[in-house]
């Protein structure tokens, strides 16, 4: 009987503490921020391939805001044109993003051209002519303390 009056005075506190420690993690998650900054069209190397290959170079940054490291263990975005996709850059290899640090690194994108099918011609065309390049993105950042983090976007090719 003491047993069970005991359990009922814990049982609020211990709902509370871990209504309190969910929204503290949340709020750490959102203190961490993935991006992709710009995307650029390399004209030399993708000429220099014969335009077998279309290449970009891609700005990805993270901001950890919290205080303490985070490591990325792995990263996979696939980038998609007019609902095909045309390529995706993956690393594998943990990068650790030291607190209260925005880190940036530029990242190559190669897409074969043959693997593209009809899009690809309307895509060299607007490239050629200056147009803009839109392209959907969608990744998934592994992190040692939040698991999987989604990230879906649309970016210009500048």
């Amino acid at each position: 009987m003491l047993f069970i009056y005991g359990v009922k005075k814990v049982l609020p506190l211990l709902l509370l503490i871990g209504i309190a420690g969910f929204f503290y993690v949340k709020n750490i998650s959102n203190r961490l921020a993935f991006s992709i900054d710009a995307m650029r069209f390399d004209g030399p190397s993708s000429l220099a391939s014969g335009f077998t290959n279309l290449y970009f170079d891609v700005d990805l940054s993270v901001d950890n805001k919290n205080s303490f490291p985070i490591v990325f263990n792995s990263y996979g975005i696939d980038f998609y044109y007019q609902g095909v996709k045309a390529g995706s850059i993956t690393r594998r290899t943990g990068i650790e993003i030291s607190p209260n640090i925005e880190s940036v690194t530029t990242a190559r994108l190669s897409i074969p051209v043959n693997s593209m099918g009809p899009v690809i011609g309307g895509m060299i065309t607007e490239i050629t002519n200056g147009k803009p390049v839109y392209f959907d993105v969608k990744a998934v950042v592994k992190t040692n303390y939040f698991g999987a983090i989604p990230y879906t976007t649309k970016i210009q090719v500048v």
